[in-house]
Parts: C-alpha cells; structure tokens; sequence
C-alpha cells in the first residue's frame, strides 16, 4: 500500500521541500527524480543535466538511500552534480 513521503533536498545552500506517493523509500525517490523537471523552482536549482542525473540515479544499489540510525522511517542519499554536493533526506510522512 502506498505511503507519503517527504523529500528533502540539500544544494548549493538551497533546501528544497516535496512529497510524493510511493510503495517505499526507493520508489519515492525514483518518482520524485521523475517529477523533478515539472518544478520550476527544483528546475532553476538543478538545472536539466542535474535532473537527468536524478533520474539515471541507481536508486536501488550505489545509490541506495540508507536509513538513519536510531530513527524509524528516515533515510539519507547523496549524490553529485554540477560540482555539488546534493543531500536527500527521505522521510515516511503517514502511512
């Protein structure tokens, strides 16, 4: 059954804030990756190639988010774009 999910995105001193519904972490991510470009605020800060590169992301290995220690239903990715560093913080909002 699905679930909500809060993204949180840290770059290039920008914190960009969406929710998505999916099965579980990976698919959250995967879908937030694919809607990315529909954001106008998310496509001024990444840019295409940077979307593109969410996109093609390995979500489920080298990319895999992991969860947070000592919280339930939080979990941590990081990935590099344009020479930046962007952290995604995945969160279970509800069930």
């Amino acid at each position: 059954m699905p679930s909500l999910y809060t993204i949180i995105a840290e770059y290039r001193g920008g914190t960009y804030c969406s929710q998505v519904t999916a099965a579980d972490d990976v698919q959250a991510l995967r879908y937030w990756a694919d809607h990315c470009a529909e954001d106008p605020e998310l496509l001024a800060a990444f840019g295409p190639q940077g979307i593109r590169i969410l996109q093609q992301a390995d979500w489920t290995a080298a990319d895999r988010p992991t969860p947070l220690r000592g919280l339930v239903n939080a979990w941590c990715a990081s990935i590099s774009f344009r020479q930046s560093l962007c952290l995604i913080h995945v969160v279970r909002t509800a069930a």
